[in-house]
């Protein structure tokens, strides 16, 4: 066995090949039925603790997707909830 035989195999041991990138597939699809707005544009978004509605004014410009991508612990739920609690507050 040659010199460089050996050594691509010691190689390939202690670095195995990567896998092949994820294929990327985009599908499109129609797009989110529109939420109940009520005449003062707002809409229901949960109940509070006390059974009260909590009712949250969106802009048009959230009228979106959003895809937020995160390990576990990086902040995925406190950006979702800031997002809100800013809206919520722009609104008062």
């Amino acid at each position: 066995m040659k010199l460089d035989n050996i050594v691509q195999r010691m190689w390939a041991s202690l670095f195995p090949p990567t896998v092949p990138p994820a294929r990327i597939v985009v599908y499109r699809t129609q797009p989110a039925p529109i939420l109940p707005v009520s005449p003062a544009g707002s809409f229901l978004i949960g109940i509070a603790e006390k059974n009260r509605e909590l009712v949250c004014a969106l802009s048009w410009q959230l009228d979106r997707h959003l895809l937020i991508v995160g390990g576990t612990g990086c902040g995925k739920t406190t950006l979702i909830a800031r997002l809100f609690i800013e809206e919520i507050l722009k609104w008062q």
